[in-house]
């Protein structure tokens, strides 16, 4: 059964790192959590609430994540940025005042009309409409 998301993959990557090594692949762990890996190497966690109830059942937690994206601050996009920040020492990157109150060790926070560069992928807001069942892994 497939779902529909909206997911604000924030992701923008440039053509070249595309061309060169490969296809990006996002994971969706139901609700709103993402995890994307670029064809450069970079693992990115987008609103982590990895326990929600549409979660892929007994699935490991990422070891390495570089970068965690927070949408915003609601509970179910939040969720375990905190735990998996602390986890794999990721930085954490939102708005300014919920990176803050997120705690993490390594934050970013920053205001609207800004982007962040992580590894080869370069942050910015974008919505994107897709299809993913919990668990699912597709490249795009």
């Amino acid at each position: 059964m497939c779902k529909l998301a909206l997911a604000a993959l924030l992701l923008a990557f440039p053509a070249a790192a595309q061309q060169k090594s490969g296809k990006t692949t996002a994971t969706w762990w139901g609700h709103a959590a993402w995890i994307v890996k670029s064809p450069g190497g970079a693992t990115i966690a987008i609103d982590p609430w990895l326990k929600n109830p549409l979660a892929p059942k007994d699935a490991a937690w990422p070891e390495q994540v570089d970068a965690i994206l927070v949408t915003h601050g609601h509970f179910d996009h939040v969720g375990d940025a905190a735990e998996l920040a602390r986890r794999t020492g990721a930085q954490v990157i939102g708005a300014y005042e919920l990176v803050g109150l997120i705690g993490a060790e390594k934050g970013n926070g920053a205001n609207a009309g800004g982007t962040d560069q992580v590894k080869d992928v370069k942050s910015g807001a974008t919505a994107r409409m897709l299809a993913f069942k919990p668990g699912e892994t597709k490249e795009l």
